[in-house]
């Protein structure tokens, strides 16, 4: 499990909800500069995601999905490798298409 905030480099937070992203979920601040370089930073978690995951999950946010508009990104990622109780039927699963 990960969880991180980015926020626009610039913007102030409260200590009362760096306490809570501390305590209740592990998670600090990062500063980000969405204005100049969205890409790059969308990028930027990307890669912390699939760093926190093991590689499992590598492209978590789209192209386009932070522009020079965004200003913080909650990040929650979860990556669980363990064998199912009940494994699913192999001729009951397919590949499907990304989104």
């Amino acid at each position: 499990m990960v969880d991180a905030v980015w926020l626009q480099r610039g913007m102030s937070v409260r200590a009362p909800f760096l306490d809570i992203l501390a305590a209740q979920y592990d998670a600090g601040v990062h500063l980000a500069d969405f204005k100049a370089n969205p890409d790059g930073e969308r990028v930027t978690i990307n890669n912390f995601a699939s760093e926190a995951t093991k590689g499992q999950i590598k492209d978590l946010i789209p192209p386009g999905a932070i522009d020079q508009l965004t200003r913080d990104v909650f990040l929650n990622a979860a990556y669980l490798k363990a064998s199912w109780e009940n494994p699913f039927p192999k001729e009951l699963t397919a590949d499907a298409p990304s989104a």
